[in-house]
């Protein structure tokens, strides 16, 4: 979780520097992990109601899809025909624009529901994620 406010441009730069270059802004792909990084933001003695946070959803208009950032050198996911979504009432927005997201609280009720953005314009907390050690992904960095 980024400790202090960013665009989502910078935001993203911050995900990708660490752990080696394999970070990226998280891709919430489903009601769990929504859920999962929705508590933590609201666990975290930092942060206030109403919670907003930058995740790894953009718009790309050469082909007019909204994708889900990975590391480095991986594809990035479509969204399109993704069973789970959290639009906001209103959004997405059709500004060209607003091609970034963010989770946002609409409601006293924590209701968090995404919402596109000026890539630039907006400086709030964000949520890194990074690659599994696995087999499929050797750690070097790890102490034995």
């Amino acid at each position: 979780m980024g400790g202090i406010d960013a665009n989502w441009v910078s935001a993203k730069r911050a995900c990708i520097n660490m752990d080696h270059g394999k970070g990226y802004l998280a891709s919430v792909l489903d009601w769990s992990k929504h859920n999962f990084i929705a508590h933590m933001f609201k666990n975290d003695y930092r942060m206030d109601s109403p919670y907003m946070y930058h995740i790894g959803l953009s718009y790309d208009s050469a082909t007019g899809k909204y994708y889900w950032e990975q590391p480095t050198g991986t594809d990035r996911i479509p969204m399109t025909g993704s069973v789970f979504t959290r639009w906001n009432k209103g959004f997405p927005s059709t500004r060209d624009d607003q091609y970034c997201v963010l989770t946002a609280q609409t409601s006293t009720d924590f209701d968090l529901g995404w919402q596109n953005e000026h890539c630039r314009a907006v400086s709030k907390r964000y949520i890194c994620q990074t690659v599994a050690c696995d087999t499929d992904n050797y750690c070097d960095n790890l102490e034995e």
